[in-house]
């Protein structure tokens, strides 16, 4: 008989999620930091810093990617349903930068699917009409430009992933 997992729940909204990913990243950039700032002198220079350096270096890239990012109302608020497993075997800095890029890729599913809609909207009032109207083409456009906008976060949040998806926690020994 197996055991359940426990998890807690960790929904919330697109913009939620952005910031989470956002403070768990930059939290693990500042324990390697500060790793690194308290070396021993003998270790300063060696492989050890070099590995702390990198691994700062692309939690850095990551969260520039989202750091700027302004998610627009009909996004921000949508809500996205996640559990995240606990435990201790949960808390290592390699899963909690997993759990960030989670993050971002519920968030980037959710907006997706709002694309989806918007997709299906635009259909909607192209085929209402043979000829649309002014309001209808303005209206339109709004879609169309708050799609771009989408596609663009999208690309924004899957970049920070996949930055985080190279960096490789140094170990506490060796």
């Amino acid at each position: 008989m197996s055991r359940k997992k426990k998890t807690v729940d960790m929904s919330g909204t697109v913009e939620d999620m952005i910031s989470h990913a956002q403070s768990d990243s930059e939290e693990l950039r500042d324990e390697l930091q500060n790793w690194l700032d308290n070396l021993p002198e003998n270790l300063q220079g060696g492989s050890k810093a070099d590995e702390l350096e990198s691994a700062i270096s692309e939690l850095e890239e990551g969260s520039d990617y989202i750091s700027n990012t302004t998610v627009p109302e009909r996004f921000a608020s949508l809500k996205v349903p996640l559990q995240i497993p606990v435990g201790r075997k949960y808390t290592s800095r390699s899963w909690r930068l997993s759990f960030c890029q989670q993050y971002l890729d519920e968030a980037k599913g959710v907006i997706e699917g709002e694309v989806a809609n918007i997709d299906s909207e635009i259909e909607e009032i192209s085929e209402k009409r043979k000829e649309p109207t002014e309001a209808d083409e303005k209206k339109i456009d709004e879609l169309e430009s708050l799609k771009d906008e989408a596609e663009s976060i999208c690309d924004e949040l899957q970049s920070a992933s996949d930055s985080w998806s190279g960096v490789s926690f140094p170990s506490m020994f060796g």
